[in-house]
């Protein structure tokens, strides 16, 4: 599978990373997940768990995409 970073957002003082995974050769998902600046300057990606932040994020980048 082919992984495609499409951007950084900034979301109340977090950042996301939009990302797309090729699902076959003409259809990709586009996820979202939370970056997080790590002790050593290196960025490391995690999955957003809360419920009411992946919804917010969610509708944030359905409206860029749609837009």
């Amino acid at each position: 599978a082919s992984i495609k970073a499409a951007g950084k957002y900034r979301q109340e003082g977090k950042e996301y990373v939009v990302y797309s995974i090729d699902t076959d050769s003409e259809n990709c998902d586009v996820l979202v997940s939370r970056l997080e600046k790590q002790p050593d300057g290196t960025d490391e990606i995690f999955d957003i768990e809360d419920e009411i932040e992946r919804e917010k994020i969610h509708n944030i980048v359905n409206e860029l995409l749609n837009a």
